[in-house]
């Protein structure tokens, strides 16, 4: 799933099998958490909250998630209890933002500290040599040399991460690279639907992208994605919102691509890209938002993702995030386990 140095850049190097090897280990995380709360137990350090109970139980990983091997045959719990007492050294993960972020920096601050790992956070480069004039890369071959346990980079296209993932020994995570990929949003995306649909195989799911697919990085990494795991991907907007790939199936009305569609994902309207389009926000809202109206009209039962931040009232509409089909707070909650065991996995 990994680069050499254990970076985690797209899904270039990821397989199937990795794939269900992450979803499995977030899904026993997640039910680990759900136990303790249940319990009373407040968690402060995950080096105290007895990793090694986490049992994955091959029988019923195998039902669910098919024949695994790789990694998932390492995860035992000597490995476990190693990951939590090999060292009476924290580890630190620094968490550089040159970026804008809401829910991506604080479910990895929150995956940080759930791991036993201390988050030193560099936020869009304020108070930074930055304001300086030191370059990005500098500042990251810099962060590389304190030697931290792994870096977590967003930003724009000014860097490529794949280049630096091969200068520094550090692991990189990307947590969002310009307009060409956010993986830990499609895996938590993903995630979120198998969680809802009780099932991996998604071979014949279909999932519609609606809005400014050509700027989404999440769309980037869905289109991406998707090949590993089989699904269908539509994007569905005005012309000049749309990915050019000519193989990427196209809805020009929104109503047949709501009906084709299992699963409908809105993207934020990024008016900073579109100061010159014919097409205004009434008329994009018209023509391309999601309303309870349009919803109700659908034949068969689907569910509807957002990765945010939302527009409330132009992408969609805030009666639609209130309907039980609506999964993207489930979508946020998932995020913090998708990333947590995406840390425990490169710590390991």
């Amino acid at each position: 799933m990994f680069e050499n140095n254990s970076s985690f850049i797209d899904f270039s190097s990821t397989s199937l099998t990795d794939i269900k090897f992450l979803f499995n280990l977030t899904q026993q995380l997640k039910n680990q958490f759900k136990c303790q709360i249940k319990n009373g137990k407040q968690i402060q350090n995950s080096k105290k909250t007895d990793l090694e109970n986490i049992k994955i139980d091959l029988e019923i990983s195998n039902k669910k998630l098919g024949n695994l091997n790789g990694d998932l045959g390492n995860l035992n719990n000597s490995n476990l209890t190693k990951l939590n007492s090999e060292s009476s050294r924290t580890q630190v993960g620094v968490l550089a933002f040159f970026e804008p972020s809401t829910r991506t920096r604080i479910s990895f601050e929150m995956a940080c500290h759930r791991s036993g790992v201390k988050p030193i956070l560099l936020d869009s480069g304020q108070s930074s040599s930055l304001e300086k004039g030191e370059t990005l890369l500098d500042s990251i071959l810099n962060l590389a040399a304190m030697e931290p346990d792994f870096i977590v980079i967003r930003c724009n296209a000014d860097l490529n991460l794949r280049e630096i993932s091969q200068l520094i020994s550090v692991p990189i995570i990307n947590g969002g690279w310009g307009t060409f990929s956010h993986p830990t949003q499609a895996l938590l995306d993903i995630f979120t639907l198998w969680e809802h649909w009780g099932e991996i195989d998604f071979k014949n799911k279909k999932l519609l992208i609606v809005g400014d697919v050509k700027h989404s990085r999440v769309a980037s990494s869905h289109f991406e994605l998707a090949q590993k795991m089989g699904y269908q991907v539509a994007q569905c907007g005005p012309r000049e919102f749309l990915n050019e790939k000519p193989w990427i199936k196209v809805f020009e009305k929104l109503e047949e691509g709501l009906e084709w569609a299992d699963a409908v994902m809105a993207l934020r309207f990024q008016f900073e890209r579109h100061q010159n389009i014919s097409l205004n926000q009434e008329n994009y809202q018209k023509e391309f938002g999601i309303n309870t109206s349009k919803w109700a009209k659908l034949n068969r039962e689907k569910v509807f993702l957002h990765p945010g931040p939302i527009n409330h009232g132009i992408e969609v509409t805030s009666e639609v995030l209130k309907l039980p089909d609506s999964l993207v707070l489930a979508q946020v909650n998932n995020g913090v386990f998708i990333r947590e065991a995406l840390l425990r996995k490169i710590l390991m």
